[in-house]
């Protein structure tokens, strides 16, 4: 099993180089694996929203390509990687939005020093 997430690790730097615009699904899982097995932190980065699009696309297209070559299974398929897309969608607008709201609404109370402290 090593030498797949070997296979992956190099198949993302490759893509990482290559100046790619959208990660790939297998770079995905690999990310993902990072987290659950190195047990790496998951902190919120705006490249989160790159996994987004791809997933929202290949499920769009996996719909299309069921619907004109009558193969229902695809449909499904496309469907169901659809709703798993919008679910991912939904929490990378919250991870988001906690982001924003910890970073950047909900500061604490600044601290000013004036010349009668220095």
């Amino acid at each position: 099993m090593c030498w797949f997430f070997r296979l992956i690790g190099t198949a993302s730097r490759r893509s990482r180089t290559s100046r790619s615009c959208s990660p790939s699904p297998c770079e995905g899982r690999a990310r993902s694996w990072r987290h659950v097995a190195n047990k790496v932190p998951l902190r919120y980065d705006a490249t989160v929203w790159s996994i987004v699009f791809p997933l929202g696309m290949y499920g769009v297209a996996g719909i299309y390509l069921g619907r004109a070559d009558h193969l229902p299974l695809v449909g499904i398929v496309g469907s169901a990687e659809l709703w798993c897309a919008f679910t991912v969608w939904c929490v990378a607008f919250v991870v988001m939005v906690v982001h924003l709201w910890r970073s950047v609404v909900h500061v604490g109370p600044a601290t000013v020093t004036t010349q009668e402290n220095a």
